[in-house]
């Protein structure tokens, strides 16, 4: 569509075409080159300790937080950062990305919400139903916010503010995703996303030819009968989300890898 009208780059749809892109798409092109910058760890583990610190402020200590994807499979810098929280009871887990979302706006953490998806909580947190030929449902199958942060502070910051009140902040911006988990299939949660991309189409193959299963982050169904198959332990009974974990590689029938194993693609 873009090379149709002779645009060739950013700058190109910028200025002709700026009003063609959703606002998603127009927050993606203003900071295009910020996403590009890579995040480095301790500052993954920072937002990760942000976000957790906000979330137990809301519900309670309770609150648990594994960061997932390139994180995990021992990146030293990472393109974004993924962050599954999860509690003991599934009442505070209920929602809960909503109002995560809310408080880290209010402090000025979150700059834009892309998006904010109450999937799960719409289904009361099951897992979701298997219905032959309706295709996939990507990660959306559990509840997820993809926001842009932004550090409030910088060295210089009282001193800008009292000389301007508007002042700007400086920090780059990061993408940031924060997804909630169930205990009852954070194991679920935590495997689907610490894969690279290859084993995650890997494992959802084996899953559906070899052991007639339907696997995605908010747990596993038997195609055959759509019937939820409680590899975790029924309402969840691990006692943390790395034994969990290792509980859906044995229930696959599979040799446990850890997470920089996983790196296939």
């Amino acid at each position: 569509f873009y090379y149709d009208k002779g645009w060739q780059d950013l700058d190109d749809i910028v200025e002709h075409g700026w009003n063609t892109l959703n606002r998603v798409q127009q927050i993606g092109v203003k900071y295009y080159d910020e996403f590009l910058e890579k995040i480095p760890r301790p500052e993954v583990e920072f937002i990760a300790a942000k976000v957790t610190e906000h979330a137990k402020r809301i519900r309670d200590d309770g609150i648990e937080c594994c960061i997932v994807g390139g994180y995990r499979r021992g990146k030293t810098e990472c393109g974004d950062v993924d962050i599954i929280l999860s509690h003991r009871d599934e009442y505070a887990t209920l929602g809960l990305v909503r109002d995560i979302v809310a408080s880290l706006e209010t402090e000025g953490w979150i700059t834009h919400t892309l998006t904010l998806n109450l999937t799960a909580s719409k289904r009361n947190q099951q897992t979701l139903p298997f219905i032959s030929g309706t295709g996939g449902h990507g990660f959306d199958t559990l509840d997820k916010a993809l926001v842009v942060w932004q550090d409030i502070s910088w060295p210089t910051r009282a001193a800008d503010i009292a000389a301007n009140p508007k002042a700007k902040n400086p920090n780059i911006h990061r993408r940031v995703d924060i997804i909630i988990a169930p205990w009852q299939t954070v194991g679920c949660a935590i495997v689907g996303w610490s894969g690279g991309t290859t084993f995650q189409r890997d494992l959802r193959r084996y899953a559906r030819k070899v052991k007639g299963w339907k696997f995605d982050s908010s747990g596993v169904r038997d195609r055959a009968t759509g019937e939820v198959l409680d590899l975790e332990g029924v309402g969840g009974e691990c006692s943390t989300w790395e034994e969990a974990e290792k509980k859906v590689f044995a229930g696959f029938g599979l040799v446990y890898r850890e997470p920089w194993e996983r790196c296939t693609g």
